[in-house]
Parts: C-alpha cells; structure tokens; sequence
C-alpha cells in the first residue's frame, strides 16, 4: 500500500437514466428529470443568478424549456436495448463505472424503482457478466 497519493485509473461518466420498454414513455416519465439537472448546473456554474431561497430554478427552466436540446437514447433514456448501446459506447471508450442521474427535476419515485428493476433484469447480466469474464 502506498503511503500518500495513490492513483485511482478508474474513469466514471455520469448519464441520464429513464428506463421503460417503450420509448416515448420513458421519455415522457425520465427526459425533463435530465434536462432539468443540466439547466440546474448552467444555472449555477455558468449563466445564473441566484438568490437563495427567492429564485425559482423550476420557473426559470419551464421558461426555457422550449429551447433546451432533447435528451433522449443516446443520454441513458430510453428502452433497455438503448441503454444497452449507449453504455456499450462508454466501455469501448474505457469507462469503467456509470453514474445514473435519475432524481433530477420531478421524477416520480416509483417510475424510478420501475425504471430500476427493469435495469437490473434487462440490462445489467449482460455487463456483469464481461465483467466476470475478464
């Protein structure tokens, strides 16, 4: 064991999650959610003006909805087969862990949970199981 720094060679992305065996309906439930965390961080990293406690991210994000890009499959929303492609092109980049943004806006928990399990039966075998072979 090293004594001070040691080096951590793992690589983790972070992606949206919204999983449902049809698309548009894990759109609907799962795309606001991801577009709602992005505005949030241009809103306090890059664009905002922000008073605690009197300003209204939600507002301001509905108002700007209109023009904020889509955030579909090839953002960790969609069915699993899309999932399954679009986590495919992080491993093949060198990604070894995937953090799933999920609770962003106004998600409902239990289409999270659905959204979960549907990830664990459908999607997950498949990667764990490479990752027991190598």
């Amino acid at each position: 064991m090293p004594i001070g720094y040691a080096v951590n060679p793992n690589v983790a992305m972070v992606t949206g999650f919204s999983l449902h065996p049809d698309e548009e309906e894990s759109r609907r439930r799962g795309e606001d959610g991801l577009r709602f965390f992005r505005y949030g961080l241009a809103h306090h990293y890059i664009f905002g003006e922000h008073k605690p406690g009197r300003t209204d991210i939600w507002a301001n994000f509905e108002k700007a909805r209109h023009a904020l890009p889509p955030a579909g499959a090839d953002h960790g929303i969609g069915t699993p087969d899309q999932l399954r492609t679009h986590l495919r092109h992080f491993e093949e980049s060198g990604v070894d862990q995937t953090v799933f943004i999920q609770q962003g806006g106004r998600n409902k928990h239990e289409h999270i949970c659905d959204a979960m399990q549907l990830f664990a039966y459908e999607v997950m075998p498949e990667f764990q199981d490479a990752r027991d072979r190598a």
